[in-house]
């Protein structure tokens, strides 16, 4: 009789029997891997896993490492490889590419490492990357030159009708902001014809174009984006998304920092002023917030200016560790919708804005927005924010305007707004003992007009003025 006993190799037991006695036994071993047990059971040893150091890689970096070097099996085994975490492993070779990102962390990663060999004895072992994060923001210098921003969506535009203006309807568009010395210009998406508003606006006088990418999953957007990258001097991804819940922040921060690195340009998203935390603000290279006093219950024109100046000063604040820029992508009221909404109030709120942020170092805030969109209908107040018209006709705040900023030193400063200063002079008076007199000089009675707006006149050049 034989039997076969289970196990690694073969082990043969011939036996015979004669009156119920075991009348002789003898065991032939005809192949084992490994050595016997105290008991002369055969058993096979698991592989062994060397210690794997823990490693280090630097943001964007690769790192390759040999884990065949690590494993030996003592019963000479063939030996599968295998890990979990980040990387993977091919033919005992593991590899893994560090992803840029918009944090600042040293982030680290767990691998486990798993040695299987020929009869499935597995064994098991870990090691640690640390990424050395090379983060470095991005300062958008240009918010040092103090132009007039504005956001804008094109007229004749509807994308939820999947309605696209014309080139020269977006031609027209930005010709009639350059005629009000708009300067920056400030945009939401980047599909069909908005992939070619940064170029436009360079052709028609803008200095500065901060692009949006309205959907970061929309191949068309994002190539747009990236063909543009010429004439683009920074670029905000996403609106709102977060809190619309149209992505996530771990999906927001890997295209942020995809972005940086394929056009070396700064790169920020943008959130309603209330969701802003230290996470949100650690995202991105400067602080684009969108800041609506009517949404906070203000209507009043000097109380939602007073407002907006005070969530300037809250934002520096947040931003200050970081030495961050902050502008606040959106500001205004409404010039209809709701009562005490009008083109006056609307009016009052900028010019008293202006004056408040005079002597600001930098851009801290942009128009919002260019022009009514009369698609938007989640809100009776949504088509009316506008400075002009959607037939960019001139409401109040957009038609021309001189507001008195300063007096200092004999000298009486202003800004002139939605005019090009070339075209035009300030001329002074004052009245002193019931006469008026020209400033600051009779034959010379013109002050010239900075480009960005700001003009000053010396008032003390008469023996009697001051």
């Amino acid at each position: 009789m034989k039997k076969k006993i289970s196990g690694l190799g073969k082990i043969i037991v011939n036996t015979a029997l004669l009156s119920g006695a075991l009348l002789a036994s003898s065991l032939m071993p005809l192949s084992c891997g490994g050595g016997s047990s105290g008991s002369g059971v055969v058993s096979n040893r698991a592989s062994i896993i060397n210690a794997i150091n823990d490693r280090s890689v630097d943001e964007g970096g690769s790192l390759i490492i040999n884990l065949s070097n690590y494993v030996t099996d003592p019963d000479g085994d063939a030996v599968v490889i295998r890990s979990s975490g980040v990387g993977g492993v091919n033919d005992g070779i593991f590899s893994y590419h560090d992803v840029r990102d918009a944090d600042k962390n040293n982030n680290s990663h767990v691998v486990s490492v798993e040695a299987e060999d020929s009869v499935g004895n597995i064994s098991r072992s870990e090691f640690r990357i640390t990424q050395n994060d090379l983060f470095s923001l991005t300062h958008p210098e240009f918010f040092n030159d103090r132009v007039n921003w504005i956001s804008y969506s094109p007229t004749n535009f509807d994308p939820d009708m999947k309605v696209f203006p014309s080139e020269q309807s977006v031609r027209d568009d930005l010709k009639t902001l350059v005629n009000a010395n708009f300067k920056g210009l400030i945009t939401y998406g980047s599909d069909n014809i908005l992939g070619s508003v940064p170029r436009i606006a360079k052709e028609e006088g803008f200095k500065y174009v901060v692009m949006g990418v309205w959907n970061f999953d929309n191949l068309e957007e994002w190539d747009n984006a990236l063909s543009a990258k010429g004439v683009v001097d920074a670029y905000c991804v996403g609106n709102e998304g977060l809190s619309g819940g149209r992505y996530s922040l771990k999906d927001l921060e890997s295209k942020i920092s995809e972005l940086k690195v394929l056009t070396e340009k700064p790169v920020t998203t943008t959130e309603p002023s209330g969701e802003y935390d230290s996470e949100l603000s650690s995202v991105g290279d400067w602080l684009f917030p969108n800041a609506h006093p009517y949404w906070s219950g203000i209507a009043d024109p000097k109380e939602a200016a007073a407002w907006t100046v005070q969530k300037i000063s809250e934002f520096e604040s947040l931003a200050s560790g970081d030495g961050k820029f902050v502008v606040l992508k959106e500001v205004g009221l409404p010039s209809g919708g709701d009562v005490g909404m009008g083109e006056e109030n609307q009016r009052d709120y900028y010019l008293t804005l202006e004056k408040l942020t005079s002597d600001s170092k930098r851009v801290s805030w942009a128009y919002f927005e260019a022009f009514d969109q009369l698609w938007k209908d989640w809100a009776d107040v949504e088509p009316h924010w506008g400075i002009l018209n959607s037939d960019r006709s001139l409401k109040e705040v957009s038609k021309p305007h001189i507001i008195h900023t300063s007096w200092s030193g004999g000298n009486i400063y202003g800004k002139v707004l939605n005019v090009l200063p070339n075209d035009y002079r300030i001329s002074t008076y004052i009245n002193v003992r019931g006469t008026w007199w020209m400033k600051p000089y009779w034959d010379n009675p013109l002050t010239s007009i900075k480009a960005d707006g700001t003009w000053g006149t010396d008032i003390t050049t008469g023996g009697v003025d001051s």
